[in-house]
């Protein structure tokens, strides 16, 4: 199945760079379309569907993060993936805040990092239509579904393999405080304090959710095995922080259970979480990892 890309650039040489690099990884199952301005490349998303739009933020007629904001201000749902010099790494990084699939330095990039950084794009367009219409956040907790977690967890394992990265799964249990009277508002309380422990705890890149009334699953992204007891510490540190403001008396605690993905080795993320499940232990106290 071909491919068709939009490149918006104005520098003839970088093209053939471009077409160059894409010849020599997908042959010719791809079909590169050129704009050397904005106002062409965005005629031609009009007129044509594209799956990924190659964006240079230095055009003859609209420069830096302005050029990507009015493109995605018109097409919010084109995977877009910036171009960028080593000088204008930082706009960059902040297109892909601002909703940029990636983002690419010429200098920098050869054949094999453009052709996963468009195979990430299309990816996390997929990803995005599959999880319309499903319910995407927990009410409660401001957290992933356990749907929607599934969904982007088969994602990203899928990218750990492809990029030979590592990554981290983890499920939390939450062991509820025992109380009198009242007992709803104030599990509700440590509900909304577990999830705040965790969002503490991890990158805002990384995935939480809550997966049932009492367990949370966490996926840290590129994350090597090494990294485990530093996260656990880190959990740790912030519930322990959260303990002792309590206002009412008791603690509550935690219990973890990890599991490492190895790119080398084909595991489901069923697999995953059922191996964190079966060294469940409470924080703190004895860790065991796999």
């Amino acid at each position: 199945m071909n491919i068709r890309l939009l490149l918006i650039e104005n520098d003839l040489e970088q093209i053939e760079i471009f077409r160059t690099m894409l010849t020599e990884v997908m042959d010719s199952e791809f079909e590169l379309v050129t704009s050397d301005n904005l106002e062409e490349g965005l005629s031609k998303l009009i007129e044509e569907k594209f799956d990924v739009v190659l964006l240079d933020l230095q055009l003859p007629d609209i420069q830096g993060l302005d050029a990507f904001s009015r493109l995605y201000g018109q097409f919010p749902d084109a995977p877009i993936i910036v171009v960028t010099t080593v000088e204008q790494k930082s706009l960059g990084a902040k297109a892909t805040q601002l909703g940029a699939k990636d983002f690419i330095i010429k200098e920098q990039t050869d054949s094999s990092q453009l052709l996963c950084s468009i195979q990430y794009a299309i990816d996390q367009q997929r990803i995005q239509q599959e999880l319309s219409g499903l319910p995407l956040i927990d009410k409660p907790t401001g957290l992933y579904t356990k749907q929607s977690f599934l969904i982007l967890a088969m994602h990203y394992l899928k990218l750990a393999k492809r990029n030979n990265r590592g990554l981290i799964v983890l499920v939390v249990e939450w062991n509820k405080t025992p109380t009198s009277g009242e007992p709803s508002q104030k599990n509700q309380e440590e509900l909304i304090a577990v999830a705040n422990i965790l969002k503490q705890t991890f990158r805002r890149s990384d995935i939480i959710s809550r997966i049932d009334e009492k367990q949370f699953a966490v996926i840290a992204l590129e994350a090597h095995k090494s990294n485990i007891n530093k996260l656990i510490e880190r959990l740790k540190k912030n519930l322990d922080i959260y303990n002792a403001s309590r206002k009412i008396s008791g603690r509550f605690s935690l219990n973890i259970g990890t599991a490492y993905y190895d790119p080398a080795v084909n595991r489901s993320i069923a697999e995953l979480l059922s191996q964190a499940r079966k060294v469940l232990c409470c924080i703190p106290g004895e860790r065991r990892t796999t």
